[in-house]
């Protein structure tokens, strides 16, 4: 690292999340596992400990030059931590309801007829309408709000779901985690042939429709040997991606979920599956709604042996 003085100069202009991450990508990857934790855990205090640099993990017991080094970092990743909450919205995980920003009626009615249908169910809305409808909607850091504290993170426009069913083709496919089916009745709408599990452990959040069967995502993929799997936010840290890799009849799984690690998915199995390719989709990134709240989607292709 350069002087620690140069380095806080640097701070003092402001730079952006991405520049922070490239010139820090370990810290970046120490508050991805501390954020992770927090918002696993659902732990205002954890999360506390991230931003404003407290408790244990952050102690400094260096003198001299090595703890102004020290210090520097910390403000690094207090930094960091605070511009990628900022960026998806994950505020709404430290505190309640009752604190959230109000949505505007003509934003929330703008955003509803956009998104959902006429009995409030998702619908899947195309980007030219998107496009048009979306910049009338004023409120949009409340509405994301909200919608975060419902357990909706995304949206899908018609030409993901297109690109997604492209991808699929005639093959045997299963959604996990799947959550009210959304993605599952979508593509069944673009004639996919598809099954969809949940362990319906949120079922203090989420109703789950009857096409949604009970059942945990690795006893699935043994029971039903799926040739694609896709999950739509998979919780970080979840104990279950690790098994798509190793079940034998998968040859493509597409993660929709955050670009930034600490907020969705096993990162870890994703770095330790080296039987399968990752791309990171931006086409298809770009086709999941609303695009503030920095959606990412990856594709794993098991490698031709």
């Amino acid at each position: 690292m350069k002087d620690p003085f140069d380095v806080g100069a640097w701070l003092r202009s402001k730079p952006d999340l991405q520049s922070m991450r490239e010139r820090f990508p370990e810290e970046w990857a120490r508050v991805e596992r501390d954020m992770a934790t927090a918002i696993s855990e659902r732990s205002a205090a954890r999360m506390n400990t991230v931003l404003l640099r407290s408790g244990p993990a952050w102690t400094v017991r260096a003198k001299g030059r090595k703890r102004r080094r020290e210090e520097t970092l910390r403000l690094v990743r207090q930094r960091m931590a605070i511009l990628a909450l900022q960026r998806i919205g994950t505020d709404a995980v430290t505190r309640g309801d009752e604190d959230a920003p109000a949505l505007g009626r003509m934003s929330a009615a703008i955003a509803s007829g956009l998104l959902r249908d006429g009995d409030g169910n998702k619908k899947p809305v195309s980007m030219r309408v998107f496009r048009l409808a979306w910049p009338f909607v004023r409120d949009k850091g409340a509405f994301l709000t909200r919608e975060q504290s419902r357990g909706s993170y995304c949206f899908l426009s018609r030409e993901f779901v297109d690109a997604v069913a492209g991808i699929v083709g005639g093959r045997r496919c299963l959604e996990i985690a799947a959550g009210d089916g959304t993605l599952t009745r979508f593509l069944a709408g673009a004639g996919i042939q598809i099954a969809a599990v949940d362990d319906m452990s949120w079922g203090h959040e989420i109703r789950y429709p009857d096409f949604v069967r009970k059942m945990d995502a690795r006893e699935a993929l043994a029971a039903l040997a799926p040739e694609v799997v896709i999950c739509s936010w998979p919780p970080p840290g979840n104990p279950f991606e690790a098994a798509v890799f190793d079940t034998r009849s998968v040859q493509t799984y597409v993660v929709v979920g955050s670009r930034y690690g600490f907020a969705t998915g096993n990162r870890d199995a994703y770095r330790s599956s080296p039987g399968f390719t990752c791309e990171s989709d931006a086409s298809l990134s770009g086709l999941v709604l609303p695009p503030e709240a920095g959606h990412e989607v990856l594709v794993f292709r098991r490698r031709v042996e």
